[in-house]
């Protein structure tokens, strides 16, 4: 998905060392990208370990130190706080249970009814304590409400979701009986099925959303990217964290927060309105978010796929 992500470098070296630097205390997530110095991003990639809080190098035991290289990639580090699913209640959103509510990031008809695809964690629901994690076509409908721009509200039945659990996906899709309430949602003003990007992105490129909760367009770029066998941990509205896989991190636009809550789910576009994947969530440390790329979400939709998504050009 991303271009210059690794570029000359050794990949399994590279992997190798994000791995070593993943298992250090206070450690959240290890990306590649861009760095920064005083505020400023830095166009020569790095190692950026994102950790919760910065320490005295002091008062760390040896074991806990972040070196300046580590198998001969250089180091940096980004206090990040606490990162954060973005679920909250806002206009034309899904709600789930437990206060939980997250954007719709794309409606379809679908054989006489409608397709909802939206943020797993806004809207799967609870056993317990825990948010279940997965979803299949086979078992027990869930039900939870969705609200179009108007303020209707309208009964949709869970058919599938995916979870975390150390993957690229946080997703659920639902099926609506009702397909006029639904007819005016727009995702970036398309309509489905949406073109993916299929070109690799490089570090730097423009991306947008737009956000429901604020009722415009919000910019951002993508700077860093998480490798493959490493995985990023962030909280959920329950006692566990989830585990995600290839996490992009994506930078705000001067004072405007890509994501805010509620954002979760929303789909994000580059420049020529190809998708390349969807909010996350966002730190309260540190000025990014926290996106997933699309090509996780086509891969578990099946049957659905075509129906909301297509090759770009």
């Amino acid at each position: 998905m991303m271009g210059r992500r690794t570029g000359t470098v050794n990949a399994t070296k590279l992997k190798q060392a994000a791995t070593k630097l993943g298992k250090l205390e206070g450690v959240v997530g290890v990306f590649w990208g861009h760095h920064t110095v005083g505020g400023e991003w830095m166009p020569e990639p790095k190692l950026v370990v994102h950790v919760k809080g910065k320490r005295r190098l002091a008062s760390l035991p040896r074991g806990e130190r972040i070196p300046s290289r580590v198998h001969g990639f250089a180091t940096d580090v980004m206090e990040v706080g606490v990162p954060r699913v973005h679920q909250l209640d806002a206009h034309d959103q899904a709600e789930g249970s437990y206060e939980r509510v997250s954007t719709i990031t794309a409606v379809a008809s679908y054989q006489g009814s409608s397709l909802v695809l939206t943020s797993g964690h806004g809207v799967s629901p609870f056993r317990g304590t825990n948010m279940v994690r997965r979803i299949d076509p086979t078992d027990a409908r869930e039900r939870y409400a969705i609200r179009d721009f108007n303020g209707v509200r309208i009964a949709a039945e869970i058919i599938k979701a995916r979870l975390a659990n150390g993957w690229s996906l946080d997703y659920a899709l639902a099926s609506a009986a009702e397909s006029e309430p639904l007819e005016s949602h727009r995702a970036n003003d398309r309509r489905p099925p949406f073109a993916i990007r299929r070109s690799a992105l490089s570090f730097g490129d423009r991306v947008s959303h737009y956000s429901t909760l604020r009722h415009r367009r919000i910019d951002g770029s993508i700077e860093q990217v998480a490798l493959d066998e490493t995985s990023f941990s962030m909280p959920y509205p329950e006692t566990r964290e989830g585990r995600y896989q290839r996490v992009m991190v994506i930078r705000n636009d001067g004072a405007t927060r890509f994501s805010e809550p509620g954002d979760s789910g929303s789909m994000i576009v580059d420049w020529t309105g190809e998708v390349v994947g969807t909010v996350l969530g966002s730190s309260d440390g540190a000025d990014i978010a926290y996106a997933l790329p699309i090509a996780g979400l086509r891969g578990q939709l099946d049957e659905w796929a075509t129906v909301f998504f297509k090759d770009g050009e």
